[in-house]
């Protein structure tokens, strides 16, 4: 079963399932930034944790669900 898409992403699970990210480094524009809280992210379930929503990872890549869950490898 698939998550919804998430409202909150942690900034561990950001850099591995955002589209800025998926060569392995940042590659958003020049100079942005996001706002943070501390709160529960919607993808690994984390509590009291900094996140933000995931357009400031460049939304996230169309495969998240499944690399979330264990079952793509994202730098194969």
């Amino acid at each position: 079963m698939s998550k919804p898409y998430p409202a909150w992403i942690c900034w561990d699970c950001g850099p591995k399932l955002g589209k800025w990210y998926a060569s392995g480094a940042y590659a958003g524009p020049k100079g942005h930034c996001a706002t943070m809280h501390f709160g529960t992210c919607d993808v690994c379930g984390k509590h009291d944790v900094p996140c933000t929503e995931p357009r400031d990872y460049g939304h996230l890549v169309d495969d998240w669900n499944l690399i979330d869950r264990g079952k793509v490898d994202l730098w194969a």
